[in-house]
């Protein structure tokens, strides 16, 4: 869950599942077809027990249910197959938890993106379900379409054009290859940028994108702030408390793959054992005799991939006054980003 890669490898995994069952029972399905993990099959009764035993004997962690129709009717994905008069009919599917929500037609996203989401709406409904079903199914998408504030008008306008679309021939002979830039959407100002004279509009189009994503501005963090001392792939600063008499302005600046705690503990052994020539940090304590702020550790920036870290790290090093990292802390920077460190491309 979570990877690009996910659904292509479902779809791997099940192909050679398929293949696999289904080339070692004695029967064949009437009709056997899939979407991702989800399968529909059309087979004699008695051989529905046999066929799940199979299903699920392919691998321990892959175990599957099944779901037999009801009253000659079973939903499959957002289609409600209906077995009538010996032949199959479709008509289209929405689950009871459904609470028919789409994007709402005063939201404050482009007007071209909600009329083509109420319209990919209608058309989906339709495009699914058998004609004896349309008159309930036009009742439904306009029901919908009013309880997200769409106006009559306009939802009469998308079921005239699903009924009489109109037929457009373009030329696709010397077309211009253009590229899609993305910006935020702003009422009112996005759309006037549209039709301004600043960019190529042959070469270049724009696509608006919302500020407000379901992280920020819908769900909260359902799990709790992770521990200071917890946190791995960072950027930390140690501020040095002097020798107790007198206080020193100094401050180190590292980077760990592992979790802070662990971090500081190697430098409080670097110290405590006169490993001065293990950090920067440790030769500083043990020279002056001072004691670095363990307590109080800052963590600058949090970064995964290790080349991009160490960059983050010898930025702030150089950004940062009082260090006392040695020289070759930064000797792996390259001199075209020191130009821009006294520009606070930091922040």
């Amino acid at each position: 869950m979570g990877s690009p890669a996910s659904p292509i490898l479902a779809d791997i995994v099940m192909e050679a599942l398929l293949d696999n069952v289904f080339e070692k029972i004695p029967y064949k399905p009437k009709i056997i077809t899939k979407y991702v993990d989800d399968i529909f099959i059309i087979l004699k009764s008695c051989h529905v027990d046999s066929t799940l035993t199979a299903l699920n004997s392919f691998h321990p962690k892959i175990q599957f249910t099944v779901e037999f129709e009801n009253n000659g009717k079973l939903p499959y994905l957002d289609v409600l197959v209906i077995r009538r008069n010996n032949r199959l009919i479709f008509d289209w599917y929405k689950k009871p938890t459904s609470s028919g929500r789409l994007i709402n037609f005063n939201s404050k996203q482009p007007k071209q993106v909600i009329i083509n989401t109420a319209k990919n709406f209608v058309n989906r409904v339709l495009d699914i379900s058998d004609i004896v079903f349309r008159q309930k199914n036009i009742q439904i998408i306009m029901d919908t379409l009013l309880s997200n504030s769409f106006p009559l008008n306009i939802i009469k306008t998308l079921l005239n054009q699903y009924f009489n679309p109109l037929v457009q021939i373009n030329s696709v002979a010397n077309v211009t290859p253009f590229s899609y830039k993305s910006i935020v959407y702003i009422p009112n100002l996005s759309n006037r940028m549209l039709n301004a004279p600043i960019r190529n509009k042959d070469n270049v189009r724009i696509a608006f994108k919302s500020a407000n994503i379901l992280r920020s501005s819908l769900f909260s963090n359902l799990k709790g702030e992770l521990n200071k001392n917890e946190k791995s792939n960072i950027v930390y600063k140690i501020k040095c408390l002097g020798d107790g008499i007198i206080n020193c302005p100094s401050v180190y600046v590292g980077t760990s793959m592992q979790k802070l705690k662990n971090r500081l503990a190697g430098h409080r052994s670097d110290i405590n054992s006169g490993h001065s020539h293990k950090t920067a940090l440790a030769l500083h304590c043990i020279d002056e005799g001072h004691r670095p702020d363990f307590n109080n550790v800052d963590i600058i920036q949090t970064e995964k991939h290790y080349s991009k870290r160490m960059l983050l790290e010898m930025l702030h090093i150089l950004n940062t006054d009082n260090t006392v990292n040695r020289r070759s802390d930064c000797e792996g920077l390259s001199n075209i980003y020191s130009q821009f460190v006294h520009r606070n491309v930091l922040g």
